[in-house]
């Protein structure tokens, strides 16, 4: 998935309809893994062998990595949907400002990286960074879908190409939604135990009646 967003960022820079119709013929890829995972986390839940065996150590784990399969899966269809676009853009580049398609560029490669922290976060267990994750989400992109086009509405100058935009922009803030969503289920992961993040939070003392045995 991450080098199929990356080569979105690509076809995006010059409306390359080529790399955009490659881009489409891998998707069909990212279905089949996540009905693959699906279908072995499916099989796992009345299977404690197999999920160890998958190195899932919490039966909690099955329905948290169900939700990341498929948010990928989501997120793999949101390209999928701009390279459409970009096909249809391309013959109208000239009518287009390259500063809108930077813009986009630059708005594909911070989803990008919301995404890909988001999933380091979830298995590394870095609370922070997925904190971290989720402002810079929260900072960029929440709501401001409208705004981001009304931006770049002056450099386009042809009005079929208007809409098309104003999908590619919902689907980058889609996709960085998905990622935010991903680090959500990071902290969640990772406030099963104690941590440096969650100390300076709630203090030493705080985080040690919170994880005692007494508590629960």
């Amino acid at each position: 998935m991450s080098t199929m967003h990356k080569e979105l960022s690509d076809a995006l820079k010059d409306l390359d309809s080529g790399l955009a119709r490659q881009i489409m013929l891998r998707e069909p890829e990212a279905d089949k893994m996540h009905l693959l995972i699906t279908r072995l986390l499916t099989i796992a839940q009345t299977n404690k062998e197999l999920y160890s065996a998958i190195g899932i150590e919490d039966s909690r784990d099955l329905i948290l990595y169900r939700l990341i399969s498929q948010n990928l899966e989501r997120i793999g269809d949101w390209i999928e949907n701009m390279s459409k676009y970009i096909e249809y853009l391309e013959p109208n580049k000239n009518y287009i400002k390259g500063e809108a398609l930077n813009y986009l560029v630059e708005m594909s490669t911070l989803s990008h990286t919301i995404c890909f922290n988001a999933i380091n976060a979830l298995f590394t267990g870095d609370i922070e960074e997925a904190n971290n994750v989720i402002l810079q989400y929260k900072e960029t992109y929440q709501d401001r879908d409208s705004r981001i086009m009304h931006k770049l509405v002056e450099y386009v100058q042809c009005m079929p190409c208007g809409p098309l935009i104003g999908v590619i922009v919902f689907g980058l803030v889609r996709i960085a939604e998905l990622g935010s969503e991903t680090a959500e289920a990071a902290i969640n992961r990772g406030i099963r135990k104690p941590s440096k993040f969650s100390e300076s939070i709630v203090g030493d003392e705080a985080l040690k009646k919170l994880y005692s045995t007494e508590f629960f």
